[in-house]
């Protein structure tokens, strides 16, 4: 987002009055271009791959894997279009402030649609493999829309001790959702260290029972040829 924005800025605001001028301008061009350009091209990688990509191809893992692994790419084309909603959202997100700065109130109603957009295609799709990272998605995506409405709210003719709550809330939810995506994060990597640790033990169990019935079947065989 911030390369966008910026390229944008270096394109509203063009000069050439220096040669470094215009290279800023043609290298942010190129950038725009690569941004615009990036959910249109994962949308087709994963819809063309899609077979591979749910039957663990060696070769799409290999080198596409980390865009995929994580999500339900089993369940639907939807399922596994996450990042194609996640850069289309973010880059009409930039273009709704920079092209809307004078209608503010259109700017915020886009702003909340967006937010309930991706909101309802989280809870419908649920993309994630892992439902932790459903659940707090959506926990996030409810707090950005509360966000937007408090932002509205301080855009209104209200007291000053209305703003000064309105702001206290707003730094209270965006805390808040910072804290959850690194709360999930911890609960995954806690989940996973769980997960190893039985796949070790479960593991080693069936190895020191086998050794225990090796032992037992040899003083068996020996008590035998006493007898």
């Amino acid at each position: 987002m911030e390369v966008f924005a910026a390229s944008l800025i270096a394109v509203i605001m063009f000069d050439f009055s220096s040669g470094g001028l215009i290279v800023n301008l043609i290298v942010s061009i190129i950038m725009i271009a690569a941004v615009l350009a990036t959910p249109i091209i994962f949308f087709v990688l994963s819809y063309k791959n899609r077979a591979k990509i749910n039957h663990n191809d060696t070769e799409i893992t290999a080198n596409w894997g980390t865009l995929f692994y994580e999500f339900n790419n089993d369940k639907g084309l939807g399922s596994s279009q996450y990042y194609f909603y996640f850069f289309t959202r973010r880059i009409l997100f930039i273009l709704i402030q920079f092209l809307l700065q004078e209608w503010p109130i259109i700017q915020l109603s886009l702003n909340i649609t967006l937010s309930v957009t991706n909101l309802f295609y989280l809870m419908v799709f649920r993309p994630f493999s892992e439902m932790i990272l459903n659940i707090t998605n959506c926990v996030s995506e409810l707090g950005i829309m509360m966000i937007f409405i408090f932002a509205g709210i301080n855009m209104m003719r209200i007291s000053e001790k209305m703003h000064d709550s309105m702001d206290i809330l707003l730094v209270v939810f965006v805390n808040f959702i910072m804290y959850v995506q690194m709360g999930s994060s911890v609960l995954v990597f806690g989940k996973n260290i769980v997960m190893i640790i039985k796949k070790r033990r479960n593991r080693i169990a069936p190895l020191y029972s086998n050794t225990n019935n090796i032992v037992n079947t040899s003083h068996q065989e020996k008590y035998v040829e006493k007898i």
